[in-house]
């Protein structure tokens, strides 16, 4: 089965287009299968909760929430959902350009990060319009490859990640990070901007607010999910979200559930 572009198998919860994208919420619920199936076109997908598994060639995958999924067109596969709270969000070229940049990043074994896909979510539902979120998205995969066309990062740099990642609920310092991988503190810091782009201090709140964004895809209290990803408290945890998204978490919320 070969699908039409903006065209997604489950149900469509929300889609906006663009000149050269389709952006859209997908839905899937517990138990559904889909057949053997391919798009037209190359997209973008974030798995915003509920772990599938996706069987493509010869290869077998479960695709747990916050993976970023680069699928090229007509690339065949099937899909299993066997847990609640199934949203994709996806990223559909819908031009021979944006086609283009999608398959250099896939040429270039470059992906997003959960965090870099929220961004542009959150302005799906915001007041950019149609040309600024359209040219936005072109640039910042443009970025991407810019940034990492030929990176090398030393090992330490993926255990700072890889650190953050685990413990991100916990109270993470400058100096127990530093210590963890036997690194001055200054050296740290100044080192992981230069290859991050973001202070240290920014991924960690970046970490602990992608991770907030995957549990509003539930009906949990935005008390309980606050302490479960680091904030001091609901109030913390609002105003980080309003103020890196321009979207507050309960109309973010709203937005998967209703």
């Amino acid at each position: 089965m070969k699908l039409q572009p903006t065209k997604y198998l489950g149900k469509t919860k929300h889609m906006r287009l663009l000149a050269n994208y389709c952006l859209s919420i997908s839905y899937h619920d517990v138990d559904d299968e889909s057949p053997e199936h391919s798009h037209l076109n190359p997209y973008l997908s974030l798995n915003l909760g509920g772990k599938y598994l996706e069987k493509g060639g010869f290869s077998e995958n479960t695709v747990k929430p916050g993976d970023v999924i680069l699928r090229p067109s007509d690339y065949s596969h099937q899909n299993t959902f066997k847990e609640k709270s199934n949203l994709c969000f996806n990223i559909e070229a819908l031009t021979k350009n944006s086609a283009k940049i999608l398959a250099l990043l896939l040429k270039k074994k470059i992906y997003f990060t959960c965090f870099e896909i929220i961004q542009i979510l959150t302005k799906t539902f915001n007041n950019y319009l149609d040309d600024e979120l359209d040219c936005l998205i072109t640039e910042t995969i443009l970025q991407k490859l810019d940034i990492q066309d030929t990176d090398r990062k030393p090992a330490w740099y993926f255990d700072v990640m890889d650190k953050v990642k685990n413990d991100y609920d916990q109270s993470l310092s400058l100096n127990l990070i530093a210590d963890c991988v036997s690194l001055h503190p200054n050296y740290l810091a100044r080192k992981f901007k230069s290859l991050n782009g973001n202070t240290l201090g920014d991924y960690i709140r970046h970490t602990r607010l992608e991770n907030a964004c995957l549990k509003l895809n539930s009906k949990k209290r935005l008390t309980d999910i606050s302490i479960d990803t680091g904030f001091y408290d609901q109030s913390h945890f609002s105003n980080s979200f309003r103020k890196t998204f321009d979207i507050s978490p309960r109309q973010l919320r709203d937005k998967f559930l209703g």
